[in-house]
């Protein structure tokens, strides 16, 4: 992706084709960093690609609200290992904290690029500005306090499908 920075502010202006270009780059990022880093065990592929949706999501959140700043495609990509770390908790902070997704990936190819976007916008017309920082802090894995914290807000999400019940 070329010039990194203006994609960017096109994202955070709402351009759909930039969102999905720069998704589309994004998710298959996470997800390397997330099934590189995640423990061993039979369950591993559907634990990293559930993390690498979470983390997906918030990065639409956070891209769509013009939070992310990145100077070139080097620095995207630290960016997403630094996320995929704090998820996982490698390194301190975070820790594996679950959100707890609903199945909103794409049905055929089990992405969830196309789709973040949307439901990024369902979202953040949904949350209060507080609320939505709190779920972004459990989509990234921060905080278990949040869980709480979010608790009266976790029934909007489910009704709209976002959360499992």
């Amino acid at each position: 992706m070329d010039a990194l920075p203006s994609a960017l502010r096109a994202y955070a202006a709402g351009d759909s084709t930039t969102q999905a270009a720069l998704l589309d780059e994004v998710e298959p990022l996470l997800f390397g960093f997330l099934r590189s880093m995640t423990p061993s065990g039979p369950d591993a592929h559907d634990r990293a690609v559930e993390a690498a949706h979470e983390l997906l999501l918030a990065f639409d959140l956070m891209a769509a609200r013009g939070n992310v700043e990145l100077r070139d495609e080097g620095a995207l990509k630290s960016f997403c290992h630094r996320l995929a770390m704090k998820k996982l908790g490698v390194g301190g902070g975070g820790g594996g904290a679950r959100a707890g997704l609903a199945s909103l990936a794409d049905p055929a190819t089990g992405s969830l690029a196309e789709r973040a976007p949307g439901f990024g916008l369902l979202i953040r017309r949904t949350l209060d500005a507080g609320a939505e920082a709190t779920f972004l802090r459990l989509l990234l894995g921060e905080a278990p306090e949040a869980e709480a914290a979010f608790a009266p807000w976790r029934a909007r999400l489910v009704g709209c499908g976002i959360l499992r019940p």
